[in-house]
């Protein structure tokens, strides 16, 4: 996943859509003990779902999961506002 994260984050995704889930859970593996920054963490999660939830319907809804505040901080200073209009 360290390699290409984009593929392990769009893998689960799939996976989901596969088998018809209409929920995900999505932690924010890899970026405690194993060090992975956070700050890259959530461009990459950002960029994988963005795109996929445009062009897909499944899962419908997709939970974000931060082991701290720090990984949310770090997902909310490193994501774009959404766009609400």
């Amino acid at each position: 996943v360290w390699s290409q994260p984009d593929k392990g984050a769009g893998y689960s995704l799939e996976k989901a859509a596969e088998v018809g889930a209409h929920s995900l859970a999505y932690p924010a593996i890899s970026t405690g003990v194993y060090g992975f920054p956070p700050e890259k963490a959530a461009r990459v999660v950002w960029k994988v779902l963005s795109a996929r939830m445009r062009h897909h319907p499944l899962p419908e809804k997709i939970y974000l999961i931060f082991f701290s505040v720090t990984g949310l901080s770090a997902f909310i200073d490193n994501v774009p506002a959404p766009d609400v209009t």
